[in-house]
């Protein structure tokens, strides 16, 4: 029987407990569910003084449950802790899904050298993982690759005519309207569709 829910429940927030002066704990924000429930936050704990630990952001639901972010437990003054995120479920429409993420600073990011900061996009086929602190992606379906695949070439024709440069095409999810590449599809035989969902192309056949 054809599963027929839409979501859902999002993971449950982490928990959050300081014993310390001027110190804070924050648990992390609970995944969001689709189909299958978000992963819980990470929990963030403090024993000491002037210190800061969050826990981490739960992983996206999908097929499956999300994985939980990354717990936090600092004994000791002066100190800073970071959950990393949970890694996200494979999605219904072939999509597999991303790891989770180490937070970092801007400062830090910096500092390592990744010059642009991007959302939590998975990365062009055949560029290697070299995000600091980022899980491995799950693997897409043959059929979510080849939509993918057909999607970035018409992005890159549009970056071509309007003289962009073309190591944007994947990451861009502003200039290329969606709309725009509905169209193209259409008008070219497809019988499915695009839309962006947390940041990441979602198929859909009509």
């Amino acid at each position: 029987m054809q599963d027929t829910r839409i979501a859902d429940s999002a993971g449950r927030g982490g928990d959050a407990s300081v014993v310390g002066d001027s110190s804070l704990a924050k648990g992390g924000d609970a995944g969001d569910g689709v189909i299958g429930d978000g992963g819980r936050g990470g929990d963030a704990n403090v024993l000491g003084s002037n210190s800061v630990a969050i826990g981490g952001q739960g992983g996206r639901g999908g097929i499956g449950p999300g994985m939980p972010g990354g717990d936090v437990s600092i004994e000791g003054d002066n100190a800073i802790g970071m959950g990393g995120q949970g890694g996200e479920a494979s999605q219904s429409d072939g999509r597999g899904g991303r790891g989770g993420r180490a937070p970092a600073s801007p400062y830090f990011e910096s500092w390592l050298g990744n010059g642009v900061r991007r959302p939590h996009m998975k990365r062009p086929y055949g560029e290697p993982n070299n995000d600091y602190g980022s899980g491995g992606d799950a693997l897409d379906t043959p059929q979510y690759k080849a939509r993918r695949l057909i999607v970035e070439s018409l992005k890159e024709h549009y970056f071509r005519e309007k003289s962009l440069p073309l190591n944007d095409v994947w990451y861009d999810r502003d200039r290329v309207d969606v709309a725009w590449l509905n169209q193209q599809l259409i008008a070219d035989g497809h019988r499915w569709t695009v839309k962006i969902v947390d940041s990441e192309y979602e198929f859909a056949d009509f």
